[in-house]
Formats: structure tokens, sequence, C-alpha cells
């Protein structure tokens, strides 16, 4: 059984991670470093002891993910799937690069050689 400054020094990183939804402290304290790792959270106790706070759940799943993917690539599996992120507008449609110029069909402004 781990000591009293062990079992604090846990609960504050499980606490502060939000794992309460996700499990009790007792399966967290059987094997911390599992559990960080299987929600992302595996840089919390470095953030934590620097005085940062750990991930966000939903940016801890997006880590997860990437982690995940390179890993993947790093691997070489032609059969693993790519973690693609193209950023939206508003309505859902993919967002058009500011560097991208307007093509002649959608600039009204556009004047042609037959013009």
């Amino acid at each position: 059984m781990p000591n009293d400054a062990v079992i604090d020094y846990w609960a504050d990183i499980y606490r502060t991670c939000g794992l309460q939804t996700e499990m009790t402290f007792e399966v967290f304290l059987s094997d911390p470093w599992r559990y960080l790792r299987q929600f992302g959270q595996e840089s919390a106790p470095a953030l934590i002891e620097q005085g940062w706070r750990p991930l966000l759940p939903a940016q801890a799943r997006i880590a997860r993910e990437l982690a995940i993917a390179e890993h993947r690539a790093k691997r070489g599996s032609a059969s693993s799937p790519v973690l693609l992120l193209i950023p939206r507008n508003r309505k859902g449609a993919p967002a058009m690069s500011e560097s991208c110029p307007p093509t002649a069909a959608k600039d009204r402004n556009y004047a042609g050689a037959a013009d």
C-alpha cells in the first residue's frame, strides 16, 4: 500500500485531470500511468509540477488520437487510418484559405480575355 504522500500526489493529479467521471480513485491508483496514458493525460504530472493545468478532456482525447496516428505512421502500417484535420467554416464546409485566389467563375469582378 502506498504511503500518504504518494496517495496525496496521485489524488491531486486524479482530481485535476477530472478523472472522477471516468473511474474511482481506487481503480486509478492501481495503475495511474496506465490510466493517464489511456485518457491522453500522461503529461499531466509534469505540467502540474510546473504550475500548469493539464489538458482539458477534449484536448486529451485529441492528443491521444494524434499519438496513436503518429505511432501507426512510424510503424509504416498502410492499413492504419490517417487523421486529417481540415478547418471548417460555420456551415460545416471546408474553409477557404486566404492565400487561395478566387476562381474566375466565382469572382464577379473578373474580366477574362473574351470580355
